[in-house]
């Protein structure tokens, strides 16, 4: 009995100082819209730095209409690239690769603008490779609705 009075003598002190506010917000909901694109090995481009240079790269741009004033604004973008086996991995995507000689890094990464969505190939010694395969990236755009 006294270890009941305790915990309740207990309870009442902790919440006399407490003040509970309820506050209720309500906020809009958000549109998901999904879309793959695959970039197939002859869409990529070489960025105008010469290789061995900082800022050399490899890059595709996509029209994705999906992605408008609001979203830049207040929404989301984000990218994955699609592997089924292994599942997908969210960009930006930093793994090792064989240059012929030794293991370099290799960073695949995005970049959004209102209705596009450029896909870019970097290596960390600033070299270009061949990708001799298609790659399939996933989008994701969340759109706060108005």
């Amino acid at each position: 009995m006294k270890k009941v009075l305790f915990l309740l003598f207990s309870a009442l002190i902790v919440c006399s100082g407490c003040d509970i506010h309820k506050t209720e917000v309500i906020k809009p909901g958000v549109d998901i819209y999904t879309e793959y694109i695959t970039v197939s090995k002859a869409a990529w481009e070489q960025s105008k730095t010469p290789k061995g240079e900082a800022g050399c790269y490899l890059f595709t741009t996509f029209s994705c209409k999906k992605i408008d004033r609001n979203v830049m604004d207040n929404g989301a973008v984000m990218v994955y690239m699609a592997n089924n086996k292994e599942g997908d991995n969210p960009l930006p995507y930093v793994f090792p690769v064989q240059d012929g000689r030794y293991k370099i890094m290799q960073n695949i990464r995005y970049n959004v603008s209102k209705g596009y969505i450029t896909f870019i190939i970097e290596w960390d010694d600033a070299d270009i490779y061949d990708i001799d395969y298609d790659i399939e990236f996933k989008v994701c755009v969340f759109a706060p609705e108005e």
